[in-house]
C-alpha cells in the first residue's frame, strides 16, 4: 500500500535507469551497460509472500535486509550463490523450514540474523565453518 503515492514510478522498466524512488544504483567495475544494485533494503515494509529464487542470482549483493516483514516460506537454496554477501538480515518474519546448509558456502558473510521466525529442524553444523561469520541469531529454532 502506498497511500502517498511515493512509489508511483516503480512500474516503469529497469529500476536503475527509470529512476525509481528510493532505488540507488551504481556501476561498480562491471562494464556491461547495466547499473548494479548492491544492497536490498526492504525491512519494515509489511511485505508478504515468499522469497524469490532470483535474489540468489544477484552476485554483487553485499547486504540483504528484509527483516520486520511478514515474509513466509523457506529460505531459497539459491541464496548460497550470494558470494559477496556480508549482511543477511531476515529476522522478524514468518520464514519456515530448515536453514539451508548451503548457506555455509558464503565466504564473506559476517551477520546472519534469522531470529523470530518459524524455522524448524537442526542448526546445520556447516555454519560453524564459515570463515567470516561473527554474529549468528537463530534462537527461535523449533526442533520437530
Amino acid at each position: 500500500m502506498d497511500p502517498y503515492r511515493n512509489l508511483r514510478n516503480w512500474n516503469r522498466g529497469d529500476p536503475c535507469t527509470s529512476e525509481w524512488t528510493g532505488v540507488f544504483c551504481y556501476n561498480t567495475s562491471l562494464d556491461d551497460g547495466y547499473l548494479h544494485l548492491r544492497e536490498l533494503l526492504l525491512n519494515g515494509n509489511q511485505l508478504t509472500g515468499s522469497l524469490p529464487d532470483e535474489i540468489g542470482f544477484l552476485p554483487n549483493l553485499d547486504r540483504i535486509q528484509i527483516d520486520q516483514n511478514k515474509i513466509s516460506g523457506s529460505i531459497p537454496t539459491s541464496f548460497a550463490n550470494l558470494s559477496n554477501i556480508k549482511h543477511f538480515h531476515m529476522n522478524n518474519n514468518s520464514l519456515s523450514g530448515q536453514i539451508p546448509p548451503q548457506l555455509s558456502r558464503l565466504p564473506k558473510l559476517v551477520h546472519l540474523l534469522l531470529d523470530n521466525n518459524n524455522l524448524s529442524g537442526y542448526l546445520p553444523p556447516e555454519l560453524s565453518e564459515m570463515p567470516s561469520l561473527q554474529i549468528l541469531y537463530i534462537f527461535t529454532l523449533v526442533i520437530p
